[in-house]
């Protein structure tokens, strides 16, 4: 009975551990790596719209902190969504990453979900939106102004995309038409090109696009405004490094540093 008991407890125990961190084989895990007292590791992923705001954002935080920053730059070998604003990393990836590379990955975006139990994050330093893009021959003021049959183009996984959806399924009789399209690129020239008549996305996406031939209207009514907020995220047993960022964050924040650095960077975003 004490033997069966004690199998009961031990497997409880196991699928706790699983909960909790991701099944990696233990030689893929640096476990002597420790973090230097002068000197913050920071992941930046590459190729994405915020990689130059992130590092600079990085380098700031360490200076108000008078440290060191150390950038990690994140390079996937499988495709990424130029214009996403989303990781494209599984958990597993991020935690290795975390444990192996780096102490604290830039650019995380915060969710109303509930994260894995071995991630923390830090209060966020970018705030950015979603925008109603149209071409600039056919301009559009507001969401609530378009006719009947118009073909909306949305991102597969984002807000608006969510939003629309839950819009036009409580409508008895729908007046818009959604087109969801995977990753924002494909969206906007589709946009162009014609084979939709406006767009909802994310701003910093109309921005990094580059088009002299879009226009964008932040008036989204009937739907809310809707906001993409960033912040760091780190491994939960790195709590005192997340409250020392926190400080640093609230300090570049209140003495007006990192609403100029976004500022510089010309993305749309602004400090939350």
């Amino acid at each position: 009975m004490t033997r069966r008991i004690l199998l009961i407890l031990l497997f409880n125990l196991h699928c706790l551990a699983i909960s909790q961190v991701p099944m990696l084989p233990p030689e893929f895990l640096d476990h002597a790596r420790q973090v230097q007292g002068d000197r913050v590791r920071f992941c930046v992923l590459q190729d994405s719209v915020l990689s130059k705001l992130n590092e600079s954002v990085a380098r700031l935080l360490a200076d108000a902190l008078l440290l060191d920053a150390t950038i990690y730059e994140v390079s996937l070998p499988h495709h990424v969504q130029p214009l996403g604003y989303r990781i494209p990393l599984t958990s597993e990836e991020l935690f290795f990453l975390l444990n192996n590379e780096c102490d604290a990955f830039m650019g995380y975006l915060l969710s109303t979900g509930t994260h894995a139990e071995w991630q923390i994050t830090t209060a966020p330093y970018l705030r950015t939106g979603f925008v109603l893009t149209s071409r600039i021959t056919d301009a559009h003021q507001a969401l609530k102004d378009l006719g009947a049959g118009t073909r909306v183009g949305t991102q597969l996984g984002s807000a608006p995309n969510s939003r629309l959806t839950m819009m036009l399924r409580n409508q008895s009789d729908p007046t818009l038409r959604r087109i969801p399209y995977p990753d924002n690129r494909i969206l906007m020239e589709r946009l162009v090109d014609g084979s939709v008549d406006v767009a909802l996305v994310w701003e910093p996406a109309v921005w990094a696009f580059n088009s002299a031939a879009l226009y964008v209207s932040h008036d989204l009514r009937p739907l809310p405004d809707m906001a993409a907020s960033f912040a760091i995220t780190l491994l939960s047993s790195n709590a005192f490094l997340q409250t020392t960022l926190d400080a640093a964050i609230r300090a570049v924040s209140e003495d007006g540093s990192l609403a100029a650095l976004i500022e510089q960077s010309g993305i749309p975003g602004e400090v939350p």
